[in-house]
């Protein structure tokens, strides 16, 4: 049963869910996959926010070029 239950979070991280973790109360070969899928996975949680933070920063900044770009056409031309 452990590993049927690991499979269903899996396939509903690999459809996106990345809201999921696997169950690592056990310390048998299961419980030690688990915990290191969550690392990983929590490791992509992180690397997608970092995405998703810097897209914004740079949404704002190319906000701010075409500001400038506006106000001193000459340069840009």
């Amino acid at each position: 049963k452990p590993l049927n239950k690991m499979k269903v979070i899996v396939q509903k991280i690999g459809k996106g869910d990345l809201t999921q973790n696997l169950d690592t109360l056990s310390k048998d070969e299961v419980g030690i996959i688990n915990e290191a899928f969550n690392k990983a996975l929590e490791q992509m949680r992180t690397v997608i926010r970092s995405i998703a933070n810097n897209t914004g920063k740079l949404a704002i900044a190319f906000q701010e070029l075409m500001k400038l770009r506006l106000k001193m056409p000459a340069i840009f031309a």
